[in-house]
């Protein structure tokens, strides 16, 4: 276990890959109504970049969301790439036209997706939990069965 300067806790296996994500969107910067618009247009006419830009202004509340479902006990970098994935499919439905931002078209992908990544860490641990439960039951009843009835098991 690992914990960086913000008190967040990482299993040692992404340390440096979630230090380094954090570094690289500490440089996003949010877009004004204007830029947002003119980026979604240019989004619209084929523009990759334009793409990218709306989707990294936007990665620093992905993370907020994702540490909220910390204490499900699913890993941050798992959080946060659920999250991102609920922010592209965000951007891709994203309708500027409309006169909303896109932060709050996108608020529920995101927490749609990071929610179900936390649940989901959280449903396989409990299916995990229960069939070691049942196989020491099994095993127990098993054992009963042999002391019970030793000539029959040999």
């Amino acid at each position: 276990m690992y914990k960086n300067s913000k008190n967040i806790i990482f299993i040692d296996r992404c340390v440096e890959s979630v230090n380094l994500y954090f570094s690289s969107i500490k440089k996003a910067k949010s877009l004004s109504n204007e830029k947002e618009y003119n980026l979604w247009l240019s989004m619209q006419q084929g523009s990759s970049s334009a793409r990218e830009q709306l989707i990294f202004a936007n990665l620093p509340y992905v993370v907020s969301v994702a540490k909220k479902y910390l204490p499900s006990g699913a890993a941050l970098e798992d959080l946060i790439q659920a999250g991102n994935e609920g922010l592209v499919i965000a951007v891709d439905k994203f309708d500027a036209s409309l006169g909303f931002r896109l932060i709050s078209f996108a608020t529920w992908f995101i927490e749609n997706e990071v929610r179900k990544a936390a649940y989901g860490y959280i449903r396989h641990n409990v299916d995990s939990l229960d069939m070691s439960i049942s196989a020491e039951k099994e095993d127990d009843t098993l054992a009963n069965h042999v002391k019970a009835h030793p000539s029959q098991s040999a």
